[in-house]
Order: C-alpha cells, then sequence, then structure tokens
C-alpha cells in the first residue's frame, strides 16, 4: 500500500472521529493480529465467531502504528498514545478505504465471477495480461467482502490494471464488492447450479452473478461465455460493449481445431475477426477451454499482441488444489480438492479418465455442499457418471458422497470396487491399503471437506510394492 498519514486513513475510511497525531504515518493495513507487520494499521473486525477488538494488545505489541476500533477507545483501554480511527463498522470502514484508494490509484479494474473456472480464468487473465502491463490480482482466494478490499489495498503507482476475482454466497455480495472494486470490465466465465443451496434456482443465480455486469459503466466492457444461455440472457439489458467468447464458434471470439493433448494440457486455433492464432494451455482437462477463452478474449480487448497472449498460456501456471498434478515414481494423484460441483467433478472424471496409464483409474469423491434441492440428484448424477467412466475403484468420503456410491453401483459398478468412508481418517486409512503401482488417483470434494488433508496423505505414503489388493 502506498504510505498515508492518520488523517488522511481517517477521511478515506469515513471515521466518525479519530485521536492522535495527523502525520503518523500508516504503510499497510491487516485485520489479523498475526499478519500485522510495523506501521500497520489494525482494523478489529467483528464476525461471529471472533471480535477481533480482543486482539488490539497483541496488534499493538506486533508494531501495529494505529487502529480501527468500533468500540469507545476508552471502554477497549487502548493507552493514550496509541492513534485511534473510530467507525460504525470495521468491515464497512475497510470498504470506504478500498474504494477511496481505488480511485486514488486509478488502475483499470477487471472482475470476475461465475459459478465454476473464475479462479482459474482470474489466473489466466492475469498471465495475458501481465505480457503487456503491471497487473495485481487476488492470490488465492480471496475474493471475498475482506479479501478483495485487502487486495486493493496492495495496489502501487507501477499497477496499470487489477484483476478481481469476486466470490458471491448470497444476493447482493457481488453487487458490494463490485461497489468497492468499481470494475470497467467484466467477465462472467458461467452460471450453474453452485450455491443454488443459498438462492434457490439457477435464475437467482443468474441475477446475483449479474450484478456485475450492472455495475459496470456504459463505457465499460462486459466479456461473457456465448455458450451460457443465462450469460446470452443477462447481456440483453447492457448498455456497455459486449464480447462473447465461444468454444462452439457462435462468439467474437472463437476456438476451433482443439487438440486434448490430456496431461499435457491442450491446444486450439483462436479465431477473432481477422486474428487467427494457436494456444497451448499446459493445464489438464478441456473444461479450462472456456477459461482460456475468456482469458484471450481479455487479451485482445486490452491490445495485447496475439503471440504474447499465446505465450502467457502457455507459461499460465493454476492456483494450489486445482487439477494439481503430483507423480510420485509409483502413482499418480490429480489434486482437484478446491471445491466441488456435479459440473466441476463431471469434468474431473474427464480428466482422469484422459490420464489413465498402464494402471487403474482411483476416484477420491467427498460430498458436494451447497447443491440444496439438487443435492440428491447432483450426487446421483455424478455416480452414474462415474460408473459411465470406467473408474476401477471408488471411494466416496461423508455422508452425501455415499449417495455417488450407491448410484455408481446402480449404474452397473461392480460394488467389490467401491467403499465409503465416513470422514477424511478413515479414508486415509484405507487408502494406504488399498492403492496400487501404477494407479491414477482423482481427489476432488467441496471446500469444506479438506480432501487436501487426503492428498497430504497420499503424497507421503512409502514407496509402494507390486502387491496388494482391491
Amino acid at each position: 500500500m502506498k504510505p498515508m498519514t492518520l488523517q488522511e486513513m481517517a477521511q478515506y475510511t469515513g471515521a466518525d472521529y479519530w485521536k492522535g497525531s495527523i502525520d503518523t504515518a500508516i504503510r499497510g493495513v491487516a485485520v489479523d493480529s498475526r499478519a500485522v507487520l510495523p506501521g500497520d494499521v489494525f482494523f478489529a473486525m467483528v464476525g461471529a465467531e471472533m471480535d477481533g477488538h480482543t486482539f488490539i494488545p497483541h496488534a499493538l505489541n506486533k508494531g501495529a502504528a494505529a487502529v480501527v476500533v468500533s468500540r469507545p477507545p476508552d471502554d477497549l483501554h487502548i493507552p493514550p498514545d496509541v492513534p485511534v480511527i473510530v467507525v460504525q463498522n470495521t468491515l464497512y470502514a475497510l470498504w470506504n478505504l478500498a474504494r477511496n484508494y481505488r480511485r486514488l490509484m486509478g488502475p483499470t479494474v477487471v472482475g470476475i465471477t461465475g459459478s465454476v473456472g473464475k479462479t482459474t480464468t482470474k489466473d489466466m487473465t492475469a498471465a495475458v495480461l501481465e505480457k503487456a502491463f503491471s497487473v495485481l490480482k487476488n492470490e488465492g482466494n480471496l475474493n471475498t467482502e475482506v479479501g478483495l478490499p485487502m487486495t486493493i489495498l496492495k495496489l502501487e503507482d507501477h499497477h496499470r490494471i487489477a484483476v478481481l476475482e469476486m466470490g458471491m454466497r448470497g444476493m447482493g455480495q457481488i453487487a458490494e464488492l463490485a461497489a468497492v472494486a468499481e470494475p470497467t470490465v467484466g467477465i462472467i466465465t458461467n452460471i450453474g447450479e453452485t450455491h443454488i443451496e443459498l438462492l434457490g434456482s439457477i435464475e437467482n443465480i443468474a441475477k446475483a452473478k449479474g450484478e456485475l455486469l450492472e455495475a459496470l459503466p456504459d463505457d465499460g466492457v462486459a466479456i461473457l461465455n456465448g455458450d451460457d444461455p443465462w450469460c446470452r440472457r443477462l447481456a440483453e439489458n447492457l448498455n456497455c460493449k459486449i464480447y462473447f467468447f465461444s468454444a462452439r464458434g457462435e462468439g467474437d471470439v472463437n476456438a476451433s481445431n482443439v487438440r486434448n493433448d490430456k496431461d499435457q494440457g491442450f491446444t486450439f486455433t483462436v479465431a477473432a475477426e481477422e486474428r487467427h492464432f494457436d494456444v497451448h494451455v499446459q493445464l489438464p482437462g478441456l473444461h479450462n477451454l472456456d477459461n482460456a477463452l475468456a482469458a484471450v478474449t481479455t487479451g485482445l480487448v486490452f491490445g495485447v499482441e496475439p503471440e504474447a497472449i499465446a505465450d502467457g498460456l502457455a507459461a499460465f501456471k493454476p492456483s494450489k488444489m486445482r487439477m494439481d498434478i503430483i507423480r510420485r515414481n509409483d502413482f499418480t494423484i490429480i489434486n482437484d480438492t478446491y471445491n466441488a460441483s456435479p459440473r466441476s467433478l463431471a469434468a474431473a472424471l474427464d480428466v482422469l479418465v484422459d490420464m489413465k496409464n498402464q494402471g487403474r483409474m482411483v476416484a477420491v469423491l467427498g460430498d458436494m455442499l451447497e447443491l440444496g434441492i439438487l443435492e440428491e440428484s447432483g450426487h446421483r448424477e455424478v455416480g452414474g457418471k462415474v460408473a459411465a467412466a470406467g473408474v476401477d475403484f471408488l471411494l466416496t468420503v461423508g455422508k452425501r458422497a455415499a449417495v455417488i456410491a450407491a448410484a455408481a453401483e446402480e449404474a452397473g459398478m461392480d460394488p467389490e470396487k467401491i467403499m465409503t468412508c465416513t470422514d477424511n481418517g478413515e479414508a486415509e486409512r484405507l487408502l494406504r491399503q488399498k492403492i496400487l503401482p501404477g494407479d491414477t488417483v482423482l481427489v476432488k470434494g467441496s471446500r469444506g471437506m479438506k480432501m487436501e488433508e487426503i492428498v497430504s496423505v497420499l503424497t507421503n505414503i512409502p514407496p509402494l510394492v507390486n502387491e496388494g489388493g482391491e
């Protein structure tokens, strides 16, 4: 963050009042006392289970230069020499600060949302734009009401573009994030069943995702999946410029000559008006074609040369726990544990099939959460796809995922090759016994299942021998 004075910080947060030297230098922002660096201002965030005001002493011991609070300072026993900014709500104050800081720094902001693929699209888009501009992006999954403003506050003078993923758990949340980030370019990867438990219908999900587009100015740009009917519908009432990307040849930027290079990724030809060029992405799974097309389209909108776009995507590396291929000498792990929905799980099974070698295809699948009325049908759908894919051994984790196992058996999978577990610990113990040399093991489940714990165990088990059971 660009340093500012206590007075500037108070003004940007919309403080009720503040005390301390107006020239106190603020060099950064922290919302976690453990992350405080000398010169930071500590925001005492209040959540359902934790109150940041209780950590003010720790933040001060770590070198905080000031604190932002939503309670009377005298009640908090803050030393009198500590600069304090008092606000009504520390989260809203953080939003105000980030919005004003974004205006101060003046980057072009690209907002990205979607039901699946938004993090990969964010990383691909940044990789493309970095070939021509200095780019800031969310790290990992810092796409929330706290993570997004904290990302904005990392803007420096050299940054020209901010690529910001926007997460969503309910109606109005993307509108709040967009009000902070003030995007001029908006990307929607797709609209599907993720979060239907919270929003009730695909139509409501589309409305919630569409909040990003509603925030765009008339001279802004919307980059949308032309193969998604809900994206087409959202585009009908927009006043800004719209670009559709399509894997079916029905957009402004299209993919043709698609070749699946399996564990080496995929290759395709971009067709955009008079421009045609080849792109290779070193990420398994053709479901990532839409994500790559969104990044290509964004690059073209910003005037990035085709060769540079291709170079950016060729060098792209996905975030952790997303199609992370871990090759041991004796077997291979596909770590796709960041999250799961019926759509993304079906895509992951396709990758498992593509990567099959001389050994077995093993699927370790956990509960898919937040499916609401689609919970039963979604898990049953995946079970059918497991059987159809010819998976050799299925291990499910969680009571919901047990429906996957039952549906796979009903679809014809040998029950002797199916096992169910209640938790990760049980799954880890069984996998130590069941994994064989040459296996390719897909591990995937919703974020709440913490399936990366299973990946950690698999990665570190002793070398396998050439015998075992199923």
